[in-house]
């Protein structure tokens, strides 16, 4: 009963979408699977009344009725044809019309989601098989139509034995359920062992993106990792295919065997048919009209089991992208008080740690960051800095403690305003296989702004991307999309995704390590902007490199997720504290080549 109460919840759900997406084709389609078996009976009822006339002597009031019927078959057929035919084309029109509805939806949910899923291999696992079964919806949908059209088939040609011999009606019935359980069970065993081999399947595909992206290139080419690689994927592949084809064999072999006790049981009843017929109490035209129903009555059942089959085994998938919907709504929850600008900052107490992990990034941390106040973040790698800007923006909430914004919970505040409150740079940001105007506005619709965007650029010490892209905005970078597409450096790719984090003007800026790639010329450069640029602006930055923390108002050292020391670069350096050490340190190396 519960899995009937699912699978109802899954063809609704199906249903729901199909009439969503469009009215007229979800109608057409379940009028088309409505019409076949009535057209396919018809035929046959005809066909044999057609035989017995031949079986006669020959008169115009035959000929009349021959005529009759043979019209009535063209009739019956034309229409399955024409049925069939606009059914093919609104099957086609309407599956890419579902498809992108279910692709977008995923796609949305996977981009709202809450960050935090992306540390857990589940949400991985889930999202994939998301992905790859969206096409279940359309199946099952069409497939549930199916079921009904072959019950529709079997029912008339059960009733019409009935009244030949229901003893024989039944039996070929019951005599062909049986695979149907069994291929039920094996569907099921198929799909619990498909979702067992997800994480395989993923590390697969993750190897087989590798193997054919330019970002790997050149380390797989020097490393010669190719036979290693290609090994490796092929270990994968053997243990999905195996573990698959076992279960394969075995329900083929079950399969076939009860497959053949209905083909038996036709053969029989077809000889007792044809007695009947040599013994004149059947007529010749009913041969082959039973033995197309009998036959019809089997192949119902078959088709009618298979779509159950497939019903059930997309039921299963239609769950998995149920889960992913479920956990994908796991998101932080929005406040509902407006923000228009940072004033304030204040990190109270604060203690974390990433989900499915123990360890905690920050213990206890606390600092105060008043309006235009340039705060540097220092320390070792893996010390919490980059936690710091992520809580920052509510891509995560805190464990304990509390972080507030002028004054109030940054909890209070609504998500998306918080968030443009802050122009970011993220450490080692990304650039998008886009135009250069995208890139440095990724929402930009027309090139109205396109010399406040080149003025950006090149106060990012990007006037060699503009050249290379010869000053023109709409130019491609990367050739993933443009033969006339432009590569960039790494450094050039830093310059622009720091173009983009200033271009938003928001009135606090947080630089995760933004000038790791520049050289010393144009980091130069950079720092001297952004001193420019962000003199009435709240500033968080993290650089390893000291030389810049001359920059900040204030300096805030952090080891071991807690806070070190706190300080003027001038009264940190006067003391042998744990900034002086590493800013000594990287001195001392300049020092020595001096």
């Amino acid at each position: 009963m519960k899995n009937l109460i699912s699978l109802c919840a899954a063809v609704k759900y199906c249903l729901v979408l199909s009439w969503q997406t469009s009215k007229l084709y979800t109608l057409t389609r379940m009028l088309g699977n409505a019409v076949s078996p009535f057209c396919a009976i018809m035929s046959s009822f005809l066909l044999r009344n057609i035989l017995n006339a031949l079986n006669g002597y020959y008169s115009p009031e035959t000929m009349f009725l021959l005529m009759i019927y043979s019209g009535g078959v063209f009739a019956a057929s034309a229409l399955q044809i024409i049925s069939q035919k606009l059914a093919m084309y609104v099957t086609s029109i309407h599956d890419e019309m579902l498809q992108h509805q279910v692709s977008s939806s995923i796609l949305r949910k996977a981009m709202q989601a809450d960050i935090k899923l992306y540390d857990s291999p589940k949400y991985y696992d889930l999202l994939n098989s998301a992905r790859d079964n969206s096409f279940a919806v359309s199946n099952i949908l069409w497939s549930a139509l199916d079921c009904i059209s072959s019950l529709l088939s079997f029912t008339g040609a059960f009733v019409v034995l009935c009244q030949v011999n229901a003893v024989y009606a039944v039996l070929i019935t019951l005599i062909s359920i049986p695979s149907a359980f069994v291929s039920n069970k094996y569907t099921k065993l198929l799909y619990q062992n498909s979702l067992k081999q997800m994480t395989n399947s993923r590390q697969r595909f993750y190897i087989f993106s590798i193997c054919s992206s330019k970002d790997y290139a050149q380390d797989i080419r020097h490393l010669k990792l190719e036979d290693l690689l290609l090994e490796k994927y092929n270990i994968l592949w053997k243990h999905i295919f195996l573990s698959k084809k076992n279960i394969l064999k075995k329900n083929s072999l079950a399969v076939c065997l009860l497959s053949l006790l209905p083909e038996a049981l036709i053969i029989i009843i077809s000889l007792q048919i044809a007695r009947k017929v040599l013994l004149a109490s059947m007529t010749i035209g009913d041969y082959p009209f039973y033995i197309g129903l009998f036959q019809q009555v089997y192949g119902s059942i078959m088709l009618l089991t298979n779509y159950l089959v497939s019903v059930y085994d997309n039921k299963l998938k239609i769950e998995s992208m149920s889960k992913f919907d479920v956990l994908s709504l796991n998101k932080i929850e929005s406040g509902a008080k407006n923000i228009a600008e940072i004033n304030s900052v204040v990190f109270k107490n604060v203690s974390f740690s990433y989900p499915e992990t123990s360890v905690k990034v920050l213990n206890n941390i606390s600092f105060s960051v008043k309006s235009n106040e340039k705060i540097a973040f220092v320390g070792k790698n893996g010390s919490g800095k980059s936690t710091i800007v992520k809580l920052l923006l509510r891509l995560y909430d805190v464990n304990k403690g509390e972080i507030l914004i002028n004054g109030l919970n940054i909890k209070n505040y609504r998500l998306d305003e918080l968030q443009k409150c802050f122009g970011v740079y993220f450490q080692n940001g990304v650039n998008f296989a886009f135009t250069l105007r995208e890139n440095i506005d990724p929402k930009a619709r027309d090139d109205y702004s396109d010399k406040e965007k080149k003025e950006v650029l090149n106060f990012c010490a990007g006037s060699d991307i503009l050249k290379i892209c010869n000053e023109d905005l709409g130019a491609y970078l990367s050739r993933s999309f443009s033969e006339s597409g432009v590569e960039l450096s790494q450094g050039q790719r830093q310059k622009l995704a720091l173009a983009r984090a200033l271009y938003t003007d928001a009135s606090a800026l947080i630089l995760d390590e933004p000038s790791s790639s520049l050289d010393p010329e144009a980091e130069e450069k950079v720092f001297s902007y952004l001193k420019r640029r962000c003199e009435n602006k709240t500033v968080f930055f993290i650089s390893h490199r000291l030389s810049n923390i001359h920059l900040a108002d204030r300096i805030i050292v952090i080891e071991n997720g807690t806070v070190a020391e706190q300080g003027t670069q001038k009264d940190l350096l006067k003391k042998s504290s744990r900034y002086a050490e590493l800013y000594n340190f990287q001195a001392g190396r300049f020092k020595e080549v001096l």
